[in-house]
């Protein structure tokens, strides 16, 4: 293959707001949050890759997360539009907390197939969308320190936050298309009843109003929160996120670094296949763990049951995964345009494995979280210290019912990096 491919980008979209009456997800246990107002649309927006023979397809979705068994078979439904396998298929939630659980969590909503399927279907659409749209393209790459909208939620402050905003630009003579990479928590609006697809949203509106099209990739935003949970938890407002948009949306189009052209837009994929190792208590330790939880999460509506209803899964999976202390069938995958690498990881990545992963892989790293499904939170191991932690020791109960090994970060960078 020449070392010059010309380099084809394609992008498609389709809207996939919900009904009212459906159970949005996140913030809680048992809140019985049905959708009551639709603020804006959320979409799947599907980009496609050519270069010489080299092709992939990019998606990303308005949703919470999928879980792994979830986003294979999309992506495979997928890649069939176009004679891929499964592996160049990348399908990532921006992780809005203002859309339908989609995703089995024990006390955090309930999942409606039935969307679900209309999910799956709209995606497999706009790829094919995107297909039809290919059209000759320049690329460039900027990668920028922007003023921050999130904070470090674990320190209260802005420590081992990734400040970057990362662009891929797709120049095709007659429109531009953005492909952007930033980590913050799309939780801006709080457990309201609405439907929204929070800040990125916001970013891409603000993109096509200046008559450009755009598609967003979640960082790694485990424990970065909008600036506005600060002042006070929950309680920002429409005019918020409006402004997270538009401030990032400035810096998309008058970045504060000169953009690099990518002259040689070689594309490849690879993708591995890993097991994360879990910390299963003994069976006796059940009880205790579930009431030193109820303990410390007393200030969560309705712990008490969620606590409860925990110790009987507990207590029920216990022997099996005792034997088998693992997470399988998790999926790392890079995709590499020239320079630049999309890093894709199927979790609630920690910022801190940005700022480690970026010390080898060099400042043309977009990492990206919710990617390929979601298996929960992966912090750092000092995290595992504090059994008040919420990411190491809380969400677990609800993502894999016992927590992961402190082990985790350096076995999934471990993986990264040899790919």
């Amino acid at each position: 293959m020449s070392s010059k491919s010309q380099l084809n980008v394609g992008y498609a979209e389709g809207v996939i707001t919900p009904p009212l009456g459906i159970s949005l997800g996140g913030y809680g246990f048992y809140l019985d949050r049905p959708a009551e107002r639709v603020v804006d649309d959320l979409k799947v927006r599907a980009l496609a890759l050519e270069s010489g023979e080299d092709r992939a397809l990019l998606v990303s979705v308005d949703l919470l997360g999928f879980t792994v068994d979830f986003s294979d078979q999309v992506r495979q439904s997928a890649a069939s539009r176009w004679e891929l396998s499964r592996e160049q298929v990348l399908l990532a939630c921006t992780h809005t907390h203002s859309g339908p659980q989609t995703q089995p969590m024990p006390g955090l909503g309930e999942v409606d197939t039935g969307y679900l399927q209309h999910v799956h279907e709209a995606a497999v659409v706009a790829c094919e969308a995107a297909i039809r749209d290919l059209h000759p393209a320049r690329a460039s790459v900027v990668v920028q320190a922007v003023e921050p909208i999130g904070y470090n939620r674990t320190t209260g402050d802005f420590s081992a936050i990734d400040p970057h905003l990362r662009t891929l630009t797709f120049d095709r003579g007659s429109d531009r298309v953005f492909l952007l990479n930033y980590a913050c928590h799309p939780v801006t609006l709080g457990p309201t009843r609405e439907v929204s697809a929070d800040w990125p949203g916001a970013l891409i509106h603000q993109l096509e109003e200046a008559g450009n099209r755009a598609i967003f990739f979640q960082g790694f935003c485990g424990n970065i929160d909008p600036v506005v949970n600060l002042n006070h938890w929950a309680g920002g407002t429409l005019e918020d996120v409006a402004l997270y948009g538009e401030l990032l949306a400035k810096r998309t189009l008058s970045p504060r670094r000169k953009p690099e052209e990518i002259e040689s837009p070689n594309l490849t994929v690879r993708e591995r296949r890993m097991t994360v190792p879990l910390h299963v208590p003994a069976r006796e330790n059940l009880p205790s763990e579930a009431k030193e939880f109820l303990e410390l999460n007393r200030h969560f509506p309705n712990a008490d049951r969620f606590a409860d209803e925990w110790l009987q899964i507990a207590q029920a999976k216990q022997a099996e995964a005792a034997a088998h202390p693992f997470v399988d069938n998790v999926p790392l995958q890079v995709l590499r345009l020239g320079p630049v690498s999309l890093l894709a990881v199927p979790g609630e990545v920690f910022s801190h494995y940005a700022l480690r992963l970026q010390q080898d892989w060099g400042e043309h790293l977009f990492p990206l979280g919710y990617a390929n499904g979601n298996i929960g939170y992966l912090p750092p191991r000092e995290s595992f210290q504090d059994p008040a932690d919420y990411a190491s020791h809380c969400a677990p109960k609800f993502y894999t019912v016992f927590q992961f090994d402190p082990s985790v970060e350096d076995v999934i960078l471990g993986e990264a990096n040899r790919l």
